[in-house]
């Protein structure tokens, strides 16, 4: 802190851990939750108005590119777990960034929209190439397992003040697993007496609309059936 003391904040401790020791940057791609995150700081920051804040993420937008290509340097021990993780967070990228263009087509003067849809064009194409450098070269040299290991895990747990050891959590876990799994097959049965989990689920999947459109329709159909 600014008193020269180390944060002992468990978040703090714990992002320390994650960052110097564990070195989460060469394991997993850190690029796309960094430019959602930082887009999003930017545009949710209240204390100015929204057509300076829109400004600003034009400008942060404009620089991702070189960020997003620099990054690939950094991924030096790839883990498939989080390599995975981050190919999805990829795919939840394009709707924002149509959200941030609807909120400059409405608050931007023409220009000003016409330089932050180049930025986002800029950006969306980088993070295409870097989405195929992920699925190409990256994924068939991962390492499939990315356990920190029980020393680092209990210093992790330790370190975010949670107040268990790692036999602890696992023994936790386990009968949250035992909970659920009883749960589903008592809704099976009274579902279908007698049917198996992989049953029922397959006829979960048979019965729910297959595309968009149908999913909004059956929507409206449950809202009107409601009222």
């Amino acid at each position: 802190d600014r008193a020269g003391r180390p944060d002992r904040r468990p978040e703090r401790v714990g992002q320390f851990l994650d960052e110097m020791e564990m070195r989460m940057w060469e394991q997993a791609p850190e690029a796309p939750a960094v430019v959602g995150y930082a887009l999003f700081q930017v545009f949710t920051g209240d204390h100015v108005p929204l057509i300076e804040r829109l400004r600003r993420v034009t400008d942060r937008m404009e620089k991702m590119p070189k960020y997003v290509r620099d990054s690939r340097a950094k991924l030096t021990r790839p883990a498939k777990g989080w390599v995975e993780g981050e190919l999805e967070t990829i795919t939840r990228l394009p709707s924002y960034f149509d959200f941030l263009k609807q909120q400059g087509r409405i608050n931007l003067p023409p220009r000003e929209f016409d330089r932050m849809c180049r930025a986002i064009e800029g950006v969306q194409n980088e993070m295409e190439e870097y989405a195929n450098w992920i699925i190409i070269d990256v994924l068939p040299q991962c390492r499939p397992d990315h356990a920190p290991g029980r020393e680092m895990f209990a210093r992790l747990l330790e370190a975010r003040d949670l107040g268990a050891s790692p036999e602890q959590l696992l023994a936790f876990g386990w009968r949250q697993f035992k909970w659920y799994e009883s749960t589903l097959k008592r809704i099976a049965h009274k579902i279908k007496p007698g049917a198996h989990l992989d049953e029922i689920r397959q006829m979960i999947r048979a019965a729910r609309p297959g595309t968009f459109p149908e999913a909004l329709n059956f929507a409206r159909e449950t809202v009107k059936r409601a009222k």
